[in-house]
């Protein structure tokens, strides 16, 4: 497994942002990231992985002790790498996005503002002790939003809309696509 020196370093468990240089494709998991839990080394190793155009999206899984999940997702300008439940939120936000990505143009669509949280949003995993969601936009059906922190006292949100967010939902699907294989793989 490849690394360099950028995703070798330890993460902390605070949140890494960076707007990537155009055409930077520097995708390499890391070999060891710190628990948000405790200061010991996690081994992680890819186990699906996704991309289109400008978007790629990771799957980890550590390598030995306790089972855990990692997403790595890389943007235009987002970078994020947070611990998920299991495999399966990929496939939920996958469906989220879809649904939402195929609803929003339909003639006659409306969105009800009385549309539930549940409808408008998917939790994704975890960065540190806070919530990572991805949230449907109720303003514009073009858009959505990577949330960090509770809904009401969001410390941050990260915007993705248009041909971007085309792209990102493709990137998506590759790696629920790569993640449906693995699994009909271990059950033959």
């Amino acid at each position: 497994m490849e690394t360099n020196s950028n995703t070798n370093d330890r993460h902390s468990a605070d949140f890494h942002l960076s707007a990537m240089p155009k055409g930077s494709k520097d995708m390499s998991v890391p070999q060891a990231v710190s628990s948000p839990t405790s200061d010991d080394d996690l081994s992680v190793g890819l186990v699906a992985s996704g991309n289109s155009k400008s978007w790629d999206i990771e799957i980890d899984q550590t390598l030995d002790g306790a089972e855990r999940w990692f997403a790595q997702i890389e943007g235009p300008s987002i970078y994020l790498y947070f611990e998920i439940s299991n495999p399966s939120v990929v496939k939920c936000a996958f469906e989220f996005v879809d649904r939402h990505w195929e609803g929003r143009r339909k003639p006659g669509k409306t969105r009800s503002k009385q549309s539930s949280s549940s409808d408008m949003e998917v939790d994704f995993g975890r960065l540190a002790n806070l919530p990572v969601t991805l949230i449907w936009d109720d303003e514009d059906n073009d858009r959505c939003f990577f949330s960090i922190g509770e809904a009401a006292e969001a410390k941050i949100r990260l915007a993705i809309c248009g041909k971007e967010l085309k792209e990102f939902r493709i990137a998506l699907k590759h790696v629920q696509e790569e993640l449906a294989d693995e699994d009909a793989n271990s059950a033959s």
